[in-house]
């Protein structure tokens, strides 16, 4: 299972309890055999749909480019980083147990935000769609690589458990 808690939590507090909440849902449906992957959030890019963004060079240019830009119209990127943190941390916290789900991070951060073209623009959209937020992506997109990162994790796990997956 892949989890995400989106853009939906404006307040730290509420994310930083929501996320202990939810590992103890899952620990009650008694499952140890499931693999739970808590995907990082990911920022949106400002004007994603102009024609000639290419890829940012640093996570500073990242950081530059949205610095000073109202937190409604991005939807708390800014905050973003910070919740990756306490996701993060309380995966590496989480003792694995056998009586557990596993719990692992996907950490798509990185490879996400420095690809602001990464976003379908207005030209290439489904002409029934919305206008593009900036947020969110289509396929295909960073999502493809997302998949690919988490199977080259799985497949890590599995040698690291020394179970075979044949491909």
């Amino acid at each position: 299972m892949i989890v995400n808690a989106g853009a939906h939590l404006h307040v730290r507090e509420q994310f930083t309890a929501a996320i202990p909440r939810f590992i103890y849902q899952l620990d009650g449906l008694n499952r140890p055999h499931d693999i739970i992957m808590f995907r990082t959030l990911v920022p949106g890019h400002k004007n994603c749909s102009s024609p000639s963004l290419g890829p940012f060079s640093s996570f500073q240019e990242y950081k530059a480019s949205v610095e000073g830009l109202k937190v409604k119209a991005t939807y708390n990127w800014d905050v973003f980083s910070s919740y990756n943190d306490v996701m993060a941390q309380l995966v590496e916290d989480r003792e694995q147990t056998d009586d557990k789900a596993r719990t692992y991070l996907l950490d798509v951060f990185p490879m996400t935000v420095l690809r602001p073209d990464g976003h379908v623009g207005d030209d290439f959209r489904v002409k029934t769609a919305r206008r593009t937020d900036c947020l969110h992506y289509s396929l295909p997109g960073p999502v493809d690589w997302w998949v690919h990162l988490m199977l080259s994790n799985l497949n890590d796990m599995s040698l690291i458990s020394g179970i075979r997956i044949d491909r």
